[in-house]
């Protein structure tokens, strides 16, 4: 055996003695809600049938009234109809409000699943009649979850209330301070082999199991064979590392000797240190001798186990005491019933009053007379004689003294007192009328009393069970739902169920109402180009969204800062339905303007045929800014996005007009310089046609003078030398008019060619001065300048 084994086993020792004379008083409580278990067994045995001196006497009357089940049902039933709230809110910096809201429509959530109000109810009832009760909260995969490994919180009952057991040294009302515990089984031995067929003990026999139950009382019980049964428990402990921390140069603190790089510990008057202690929480499942679920680490840092209080005594003679209402009130049903049965059995006597007659009228007719009391006969013989022959009366039944039940009578009307002063249900409470009572105020103080009187036990409920269940929840749920990207269901406030993705930025997808996952920042920055797209266009106004401002992504982080519980107790959701149209209506009969605003609301908590239709009509006549954002689409923010589109619309069209008329400003531009370079060409083409058209006159023309003076040449041969003066000045004469006339051409074309440029640059000069005009008519002022 272990030594965590053996540790166990003391432990489980020390809690079961502690508790042992409370655990007697709360099983003698549960008998007592039997009614036949409600007599003493020694009672019950004095009025069994009897034979006495040979003289047989029939059994006893033991009556048995349920007088407690209908307080105590009250009280039970005030627990089912209240709203017990569970309101988390942050503690911490980093802890957010959204993500509270989140975290208590998941609280919400798993309520719902796993139907918490039959486990608070069931370990309630217990609280209630015996003075304490149990519940737990446990971890099982999440089937409706699209990842196998996915887990989900549930709040089971514990069918067996009386297995569990605490840690005695525990000072907290809730036990939340408490080192171990233990749930226990008692399984058939032919069960636990089934469960169990590789472990030690299955293969033990019956001298082996025997030895066991001996060493280990009540782990191994019963007679050999089917009556054998093994005890199995499940056993949670706390385990603590102790971890210092030290204060920083900066402020913040750090475990000693994981001090971050760039830090160091304040040393000096200014050092620092705290101890602190990290608790761990361990479970495995044992019998007397050996593990059958090996010990492993469980999620969270409280164990769960969910005490429920009835009434705890302030202790004494160092024991604890925890009562309910039935064990205050046994005495009082006692004698109800001892009245009651004694009232019943006097009254009995009346149909079987003795016969006073004279000897020997009875001869003859014994047995008949002998079973008169027992059977009806429809007549009864009798002798009119004495035996001696002497005339006599009939036989006349003796009166029996009625006088002797004032007393029974008396105590069973003291009983019933004694009754409602223990339980604080009077008459009014229970539906009965009250001598004291005569008025519907008085009425309404003593059902008031009633409540006042047995509330303890709804506010140990909220107070201490209550609040112990959220700060487990509530530490589970970072660890249970982790997965970043995860899909919850959760409740809101008003019970509508809602859709939000855990751990990851999320948007919802306005087609199938679904979360779904953020998508990734562009490049950019918010709003700016994708890559490889052009920015925005020269003279362009501002860029602005076609479908108004998206809504941003969520974030729900559960890993991220710390929260607390408040837990509140409120009437049930009818009479919060009755309360708030009541109040509605009062509200309508002094302003009944307020019903266009409020109607919907109104027709919403009523409750007849066809209230929630009347409901919806109502709502759509509400005013635009009470319309409710999340059924479609807001009008007046559609309104918005299409004025916002038109603005858009009629500023594009304005830009796109703008560079049409710049396009065409810039193609007459164009235009333009193509005639201008055009007739440049041109008239370069001209002059040089010109230039190559008088270079080929003047060679034409020397040619001819090569012509002509070589014809002179030999004319002058032919005529003579007095003919060559002559001809030489001829000749010269020629040449110098020739030369004169062609500089006059000359000068005549280069005047032509002077004036035709001037004319184009002319023309040239005033196009460009009206293209710049026009321009600078079309261009947008200049914006101021933004400091």
């Amino acid at each position: 055996m272990t030594a965590d084994l053996q540790q166990a086993l003391d432990r489980f020792k020390v809690g079961s003695d502690a508790d042992v004379e409370q655990r007697n008083r709360e099983v003698d409580a549960l008998r007592f809600q039997v009614p036949d278990l409600c007599w003493p067994t020694e009672v019950k045995d004095q009025r069994k049938p009897q034979l006495i001196g040979g003289v047989a006497i029939p059994q006893r009357p033991m009556l048995s009234i349920p007088s407690l089940d209908q307080p105590i049902q009250l009280v039970l039933n005030a627990e089912k109809a209240a709203h017990l709230g569970v309101a988390i809110h942050p503690l911490s910096d980093d802890a957010e409000e959204t993500t509270a809201e989140i975290i208590q429509g998941l609280y919400r959530r798993i309520e719902v699943e796993s139907r918490a109000s039959l486990a608070r109810s069931w370990a309630f009832e217990r609280a209630v009649k015996a003075g304490r009760g149990y519940y737990r909260v446990i971890t099982e995969p999440d089937p409706d979850s699209d990842d196998p490994f996915d887990q989900r919180i549930m709040i089971k009952r514990i069918l067996q209330q009386g297995s569990v057991v605490l840690d005695p040294f525990a000072q907290e009302p809730d036990y939340s301070d408490g080192q171990w515990a233990f749930i226990i089984n008692d399984m058939p031995w032919a069960a636990y082999k089934r469960r169990y067929p590789n472990s030690e003990m299955a293969s033990f026999s019956e001298d082996e199991l025997s030895a066991i139950g001996m060493n280990t009382q009540s782990w191994v019980s019963g007679d050999e064979g089917e009556g054998r049964a093994v005890r199995v428990a499940e056993y949670y402990r706390m385990e603590y590392e102790t971890v210092s921390r030290v204060l920083l140069d900066d402020g913040t603190d750090a475990p000693e000797g994981q001090v971050p790089a760039g830090r160091t510990a304040r040393t000096g008057k200014e050092a620092r240190t705290r101890q602190e202690k990290r608790p761990t929480l361990y479970w495995s499942t044992i019998n007397a001798i050996e593990e059958l679920e090996p010990k492993q680490e469980m999620d969270g840092r409280y164990i769960p186990i969910i005490p429920v209080v009835g009434r705890e005594l302030i202790p004494f003679e160092q024991e604890r005491r925890w009562v309910g209402m039935i064990e205050p009130n046994k005495d009082a049903v006692r004698l109800l019933n001892y009245s009651a049965s004694s009232a019943v059995e006097m009254a009995s006597l009346e149909t079987k009053a003795p016969y006073t007659m004279v000897e020997g009228q009875e001869e003859g007719h014994e047995e008949e007379w002998q079973l008169a009391n027992v059977r009806n006969f429809p007549y009864l013989r009798y002798r009119n004689v004495s035996l001696n022959g002497t005339p006599a009366p009939p036989p006349q039944r003796t009166q029996v003294d009625t006088s002797r039940l004032g007393p029974s009578m008396l105590l069973l009307q003291q009983a019933r007192e004694f009754i409602h002063q223990g339980t604080g249900a009077f008459e009014s409470a229970l539906g009965q009328q009250s001598p004291n009572a005569k008025s519907g105020r008085a009425i309404l103080a003593l059902q008031n009393q009633h409540e006042t009187g047995s509330s303890h036990f709804l506010d140990n409920l909220a107070e201490i069970s209550l609040t112990y269940e959220a700060k487990v929840v509530l530490d589970l749920i970072p660890h249970i739902y982790d997965r970043p990207g995860r899909i919850a269901r959760i409740l809101d406030k008003e019970d509508a169920p809602k859709t939000v993705m855990l751990n990851a930025p999320f948007t919802m997808n306005p087609q199938t109402k679904r979360p779904q996952a953020a998508p990734m920042p562009m490049p950019g920055g918010p709003g700016g180009p994708m890559p490889g797209m052009p920015g925005q266009m020269p003279g362009m106004p501002g860029q602005m969204p076609l479908q108004g401002p998206k809504k941003p992504a969520e974030n729900y982080d559960l890993r991220k800062g710390r929260y607390g519980v408040t837990v509140s107790i409120g009437k049930s959701y009818k009479s919060r339905r009755e309360q708030g149209a009541d109040e509605m209506g009062n509200l309508f009969q002094a302003n009944p303007a307020l019903f266009p605003i409020l109607g919907d609301i109104y027709l919403k908590f009523r409750d007849f045929p066809g209230h929630l239709e009347a409901s919806e009509r109502v709502k759509k006549m509400l005013p635009p800014p009470l319309q409710a954002q999340d059924a479609g689409p807001d009008p007046q923010q559609l309104q918005q996005q299409l004025q916002q589109a038109s603005q858009m619309v009629e500023q594009l069209s304005k830009a796109l007009d703008e560079k049409t008329q710049l396009l065409e400003s810039d193609n007459q531009k164009l235009q333009m310089q193509a005639q201008q370079a055009q007739g440049e060409q041109q008239a370069k083409m001209e002059i040089e046609r010109m230039r190559n058209e008088t270079q080929l006159a003047i060679t034409a023309m020397k040619i001819r003078a090569d012509e002509a003076s070589a014809i002179f040449q030999a004319e002058v041969m032919r005529v003579g030398t007095g003919m060559s003066q002559q001809f030489d000045a001829t000749q010269q004469a020629a040449e110098q008019h020739h030369l004169q006339q062609m500089a006059a051409q000359q000068a005549l074309q280069a005047q032509t060619q002077s004036e035709q440029d001037y004319r184009q640059g002319q023309q040239i000069s005033e196009q460009e001065a009206a293209l710049a005009a026009q321009d600078a008519a079309l261009m947008p002022p200049d914006e101021p300048e933004v400091l």
